[in-house]
C-alpha cells in the first residue's frame, strides 16, 4: 500500500488539465474512492447498532474500538498504512483491492502448501482479447471488450463443469474428483490501453484431461479472436504457446513448490510485478500505477468493472477459504503491523478520549491528510497530525468548558 494508492487525490489534480467531460468523470470516481476510509470502523459499528435500535430490532452493542493509525517506513517515500478506517472493499478500489488480493493469495498458498501434488498435472492459462487504445476511451466501448473476456472465461468454466458430469456427452474426465482450477483477473495498461485478461490454474490427475483442455483452449482463441472482427482470425502461435503451459507433471520431486510457486507468482501477478521481467515491466503497467493524462483510463477501468467477478475457483480448489470467511481487518492489519512502524497512534481505551472524537476528527481532516500525505514524509505526516489532533482536542475541550 504504497503513497502512489492516492489515485483519488491525483485524479482530483489532473481534472484541471482535462476537458469538461473527462474531468467530470474524473471527479465522480474520486468522489467514490474517498468514501473508503473517510469514517471508523467504530464510528460505521456504531450507525448499524443504532440503525437496528430505531427498526425496533434487538442489537448488541459493538465491542469495537475506536481508533486512528498510522503506520509506514521511515524512508521519504515509502509505504504507508493507515488502520482502524472503514473500507468499501470493492475491487476498484486501490487499498481494498490491494487488501483483498493479499489476502486471497494467503489463502490460497495456505491451501496448495498443505495439499499432496506428487501425482498432479498443472497447467497455467492466460485468456485475453484482442483490442486497441480507442477501446479504452469510454466505459461502454471498453465493456465490449471486457464482456467478450468474460464470456471466454464462462465458456471455460462450462467446460469444465462438463468434465465432471456423470451425465455429460462427450469427453468426461477418468478422475472427475481430481479436477480444479482458480482464475484470477488482472489489469495492466500498455500502447494498447487497457489489457484484462484472466490468469487460471488448472490441475487434474488425468492427461487425457490436459489434450481435452487444449482443443477447447484453441477452439475458444479462434473463437475470440474472430469475435473481434480483426484480420487476424486466431491467436498468434507464439501468444498461443504463451498461454498455455505445463508447469506440472506426475512424479516431479518439486511438485508443491511448482504449484505453491505459481500460486503466488502467476496467478496473483499483480502483487509479484518484481518477479516479471525487465522489458515486460517498461511496456505495461498496473492499472493502479497510471499518472497524468493515463488517469482517464482509470475512470474507463472504475465504471467498467462495477459488478464484474475478479476471482472464481472450482473443483478441488472450492476447499480455499473465502474471503468472506476470513477475518479480513485483522489479517491486513497484522501484516501492516509486522512490517512497518508506527507513526502516529491515537486510541479511546488506550487514551482516555471520549467516544465519537476520533470519528470526527477523521471525518473532518481525512481529505486535507489525503492531498498532503503523498508528498509528506514519516516524520512530516507525524508533525502534521499530531499539531491536528492537538488543535482539534482544544477546541473539543474549549466548547465542552462554555458549554457547562
Amino acid at each position: 500500500m504504497t503513497r502512489k494508492h492516492w489515485v483519488a487525490t491525483n485524479l482530483i489534480n489532473q481534472a484541471v488539465e482535462e476537458d469538461s467531460e473527462t474531468s467530470c468523470r474524473m471527479h465522480q470516481v474520486a468522489n467514490h474512492l474517498r468514501k473508503c476510509g473517510s469514517t471508523t470502523i467504530w464510528d460505521v459499528a456504531m450507525g448499524n447498532y443504532k440503525q437496528r435500535l430505531t427498526k425496533g430490532c434487538h442489537a448488541k452493542k459493538p465491542e469495537v474500538n475506536e481508533f486512528l493509525e498510522f503506520r509506514g517506513e521511515e524512508s521519504d517515500y515509502g509505504k504507508l498504512a493507515c488502520l482502524g478506517l472503514a473500507r468499501c472493499k470493492r475491487v476498484q478500489s486501490p487499498v481494498c483491492w490491494y487488501a483483498r488480493t493479499i489476502l486471497r493469495r494467503r489463502l490460497a498458498l495456505e491451501w496448495a502448501s498443505t495439499a499432496d501434488w506428487s501425482g498432479y498435472y498443472g497447467v497455467m492459462l492466460t485468456f485475453t482479447v484482442s483490442h486497441r487504445l480507442s477501446d479504452s476511451e469510454t466505459s461502454e466501448s471498453f465493456g465490449t471488450i471486457l464482456d467478450r473476456l468474460c464470456l471466454s472465461q464462462s465458456r471455460f468454466a462450462g467446460w469444465f463443469r462438463q468434465r465432471s458430469k456423470q451425465s455429460c456427452t462427450g469427453y468426461k474426465s477418468p478422475d472427475p474428483d481430481s479436477l480444479g482450477y482458480i482464475s484470477s483477473l488482472e489489469f495492466t495498461f500498455g500502447k494498447n490501453g487497457l489489457h484484462p485478461h484472466f490468469h487460471t490454474i488448472f490441475l487434474s490427475r488425468c492427461e487425457s484431461d490436459l489434450e481435452n483442455l487444449l482443443a477447447f483452449f484453441k477452439k475458444d482463441r479462434v473463437r475470440v479472436w474472430r469475435e473481434s472482427g480483426g484480420s487476424i482470425l486466431r491467436m498468434p502461435d507464439f501468444n498461443e504457446a504463451e498461454s498455455f503451459k505445463i508447469f506440472l507433471r506426475p512424479g516431479e520431486e518439486t511438485a508443491r513448490e511448482k504449484v505453491v510457486s505459481y500460486v503466488s507468482k502467476g496467478l496473483f501477478e499483480a502483487l509479484s510485478s518484481e518477479t516479471k521481467d525487465v522489458q515486460k515491466v517498461e511496456c505495461s503497467k498496473s492499472i493502479f500505477q497510471l499518472t497524468g493524462h493515463e488517469l482517464k483510463y482509470f475512470c474507463t477501468f472504475f465504471e467498467a468493472t462495477s459488478g464484474k467477478r475478479f476471482y472464481r475457483a472450482g473443483g478441488i480448489c472450492k476447499a480455499i477459504t473465502g474471503v468472506k470467511e476470513a477475518l479480513v481487518e485483522k489479517l491486513v492489519e497484522d501484516e501492516f503491523r509486522s512490517s512497518l512502524e508506527s507513526i502516529f497512534k491515537i486510541s479511546a481505551s488506550e487514551n482516555g478520549i471520549p467516544l465519537g472524537w476520533i470519528s470526527e476528527f477523521v471525518v473532518s481532516s481525512r481529505r486535507e491528510f489525503g492531498a498532503v500525505f503523498p508528498q509528506l514524509s514519516a516524520e512530516g505526516i507525524k508533525r502534521l497530525i499530531g499539531e491536528k489532533w492537538n488543535a482539534f482536542v482544544a477546541k473539543k475541550t474549549l466548547r465542552f468548558s462554555i458549554q457547562s
